[in-house]
């Protein structure tokens, strides 16, 4: 996407492979039907960041898997290379949450700063739960997501800023949507074409979630608030006419959404 202000990339990551019982409170058959997949087979999930550029910023929301997750995803640094940019050419890093096939790309390996000159910008509410006390009977995979997102924030910590909705970076600004997360947000981007919506995880399955946005995943923290926020970006997005950048939409990673008597349908754009 491209106009005066801004110009808008998505750059993949790769792709996840999740099982068909990532789906909480759908029938099995209905998941298979929608999707496409048969029970018992796994579904590909893409995963992209996006670069946005202007006269005076480069910008990269969401980093990707980083090196640990190969070789299924975690190759965000080759396709941001591919497009004449290197992790030290990035002004700022914005995340929509932390997950790690959104945050782990922060860090290489051994645990160093991948993006040596980038601030980072973060809803706090993200920032307090997962530098925050691990939940009670927490499970496994939340364990783990709270170890990989200290090791992730770790060399950035100086470079950190915290934001509010409505904050942000000058033309790009956080658009709360917990559920997913507690701080999990969008970023708005205000261009001269009308706004851009990266909305980060507000689906996984767009193909299940847009025909059936109450449907709850393993991935969500707070399932019910997830399916309530996805409901009422749909309607905001719907109304407005937003143009929208997903970060596991199919390829090309942008679309829009249209509502009719019937429902949604999200409509693959440029």
């Amino acid at each position: 996407m491209v106009d005066s202000l801004w110009r808008i990339d998505a750059v993949s990551d790769g792709e996840l492979l999740s099982a068909h019982d990532a789906v909480r409170n759908q029938p099995a058959e209905q998941v298979e039907e929608l999707l496409g997949i048969p029970v018992g087979q796994k579904i590909p999930i893409p995963v992209f960041g996006f670069l946005l550029r202007s006269p005076t910023m480069t910008v990269l929301v969401d980093t990707g898997g980083g090196e640990t997750a190969r070789p299924s995803h975690g190759r965000i640094l080759e396709s941001l290379h591919a497009l004449g940019v290197e992790a030290s050419d990035v002004d700022h890093v914005v995340l929509t949450h932390i997950h790690p096939d959104h945050s782990n790309g922060l860090t290489d390996r051994e645990g160093k700063a991948v993006f040596p000159n980038a601030g980072l910008l973060i809803h706090e509410n993200e920032v307090n739960f997962w530098l925050g006390t691990l939940p009670a009977n927490a499970s496994d995979r939340l364990t783990r997501n709270f170890r990989n997102a200290k090791r992730s924030l770790g060399p950035y910590i100086e470079r950190l800023r915290t934001v509010k909705g409505g904050e942000g970076l000058p033309g790009i600004e956080a658009v709360p949507a917990p559920g997913h997360t507690p701080g999990h947000c969008s970023w708005r981007v205000s261009g001269t074409t009308g706004p851009v919506l990266v909305w980060g995880d507000i689906v996984h399955f767009a193909k299940l979630q847009v025909p059936l946005p109450q449907t709850a995943l393993i991935f969500d923290v707070d399932p019910e608030m997830a399916a309530a926020t996805r409901m009422r970006v749909f309607d905001t997005v719907s109304n407005e006419g937003l143009a929208l950048a997903g970060a596991h939409f199919d390829a090309p990673g942008f679309a829009r959404l249209e509502r009719s008597r019937a429902g949604y349908t999200l409509l693959p754009d440029t």
